[in-house]
């Protein structure tokens, strides 16, 4: 079941990673693969601290829906700009 959702949320998550690499140059996404069918993540800088304050879950088919500004939006207040 978890490699399923891993596999329905690959676009998803490669999204995030792309805003996030835009966002903060470096940075690493790192993604909960205990989240079930959710999408859970962090962000690291690129010296490995941890930037996100909050390690929300997000159904996919929510992120699917989102433009690029409204995950970059979402990105950045999870960091706390």
């Amino acid at each position: 079941m978890v490699k399923f959702a891993t596999i329905m949320n690959m676009d998803c998550k490669e999204r995030i990673i792309k805003v996030a690499e835009e966002e903060f140059p470096g940075s690493t996404v790192v993604f909960d693969d205990n989240a079930g069918s959710t999408v859970r993540f962090r962000i690291d800088d690129s010296s490995g601290r941890t930037l996100s304050r909050a390690f929300p879950h997000y159904d996919p088919t929510e992120i699917d829906d989102w433009s690029d500004e409204k995950l970059r939006s979402v990105i950045r207040i999870t960091c706390g700009f």
